[in-house]
């Protein structure tokens, strides 16, 4: 599959992983994405043009090689933080 990196995103104060996604959207080679729902509720849909496909098939976010507990839209990342999403089998 394909990989994209993003090094050296701006950190901001409260900075969710949401929000690493939206840095990374607006970077010159950036992504794009959707999602549904707000705070606890959000759900990523896609990211470029893979969609989530069910039964376990979506996209899985880890932060410092540590998969997400919460949803992307309210878990805090601090300056240095490593985010990583993959399109994987959830287990």
């Amino acid at each position: 599959g394909a990989q994209k990196v993003f090094t050296r995103l701006a950190h901001k104060t409260d900075m969710t992983v949401l929000d690493v996604l939206e840095a990374a959207k607006a970077h010159k080679h950036g992504i794009t994405f959707e999602y549904r729902g707000q705070g606890e509720g959000g759900l990523l849909t896609r990211i470029d043009d893979l969609t989530n496909q069910g039964r376990g098939r979506n996209w899985l976010y880890r932060v410092n090689d540590k998969p997400g507990d919460r949803s992307f839209a309210i878990y805090p990342v601090k300056p240095g933080d490593r985010v990583e999403w993959r399109f994987d089998v959830y287990r």
